[in-house]
């Protein structure tokens, strides 16, 4: 949730940037974080494909860090 709470400063203090000179056409900036990466990827270069691949591929790592997380410490067996 931390990515989530740090957008509104990422992208309106620096935008994501700066980009020192690389070309910005999809990659995030040297200050992006993924969040703010997507929200570039889907409002400014409208490169939907990519933005909706990588955010599946980031719920499909979290859920299953979290579902191996949960299992490991065993916090829904009863005793």
């Amino acid at each position: 949730s931390g990515n989530f709470n740090n957008f509104g400063v990422i992208y309106f203090i620096t935008g994501g940037g700066p980009n020192d000179g690389k070309p910005s056409l999809g990659f995030a900036g040297d200050t992006d974080i993924l969040i703010s990466w997507m929200y570039k990827l889907t409002v400014d270069y409208s490169i939907y494909n990519m933005a909706s691949v990588f955010s599946v591929l980031i719920f499909l790592f979290v859920g299953s860090v979290t579902a191996w997380n949960l299992s490991r410490t065993r916090a829904f067996q009863e005793d």
